[in-house]
């Protein structure tokens, strides 16, 4: 498992509504030091760029709110996020080790950081956001390595030469059967344990595919 490092993760969603990729970094935080950065909320959340340690090691930096979020000006405002995260970086003196990308259009962190020394990957969880087809030129030149988790999207990338398939589990549907249950509340309950189980087992065993492919691949540069 990685240690010892500082990762920058952008990730698609916000904190309190991110799945997999929050639970990744909180098995990472600790042994690591994590700033996760959300993309700009809504008028209902913070105005203006906020931060909170949300446990030991990791902090969610909010940059508020997109007062311009029209399609057209998608680059402009990655460009915004972006200095907005560079400002706070050098005000709590943070310097990544690594940038680790959730979202596929934050190509521009890769390559910023890229250029200061510090390795860039793209990670796309089976929940994760589809690359549109005009930006997957575009995320390929701007990282070090793509891992992927489903099939279907490490096909698209097989022919770049940075991408490798970190496959998830096929986890039962929550309707499996479980046996040893004596109601159906119970069998419910005891179904959601289990599968919570082996989710979790699933998902470090990944995790530790893919801190090997980081030391082994990105280490060093």
């Amino acid at each position: 498992m990685l240690s010892g490092k500082r990762i920058l993760f952008i990730s698609i969603w916000s904190w309190e509504g991110a799945g997999e990729e929050a639970i990744l970094m909180e098995l990472l935080a600790g042994a690591n030091e994590i700033v996760w950065v959300s993309p700009f909320g809504s008028l209902r959340g913070n105005l203006l760029p906020d931060f909170k340690p949300v446990r030991a090691g990791l902090t969610v930096y909010r940059p508020g709110v997109n007062f311009l979020p029209l399609p057209t000006l998608q680059r402009f405002n990655e460009w915004r996020r972006l200095t907005q995260v560079l400002m706070y970086l050098l005000e709590k003196d943070f310097k990544p080790d690594l940038v680790w990308l959730g979202d596929p259009m934050a190509g521009r962190f890769a390559e910023h950081f890229r250029r200061k020394g510090a390795p860039a990957l793209y990670y796309g969880p089976p929940d994760g956001m589809k690359v549109p087809r005009e930006e997957e030129e575009a995320l390929t030149a701007a990282v070090d390595l793509l891992i992927f988790s489903t099939e279907k999207q490490y096909r698209r990338f097989a022919g770049s030469g940075r991408a490798v398939l970190v496959e998830a589990a096929d986890i039962p549907s929550a309707g499996a059967e479980v046996t040893g249950a004596e109601n159906p509340t119970d069998a419910s309950a005891e179904a959601n344990k289990q599968l919570e189980e082996i989710f979790m087992a699933d998902l470090r065993e990944r995790l530790e595919k893919i801190s090997s492919l980081i030391e082994d691949n990105l280490t060093g540069k």
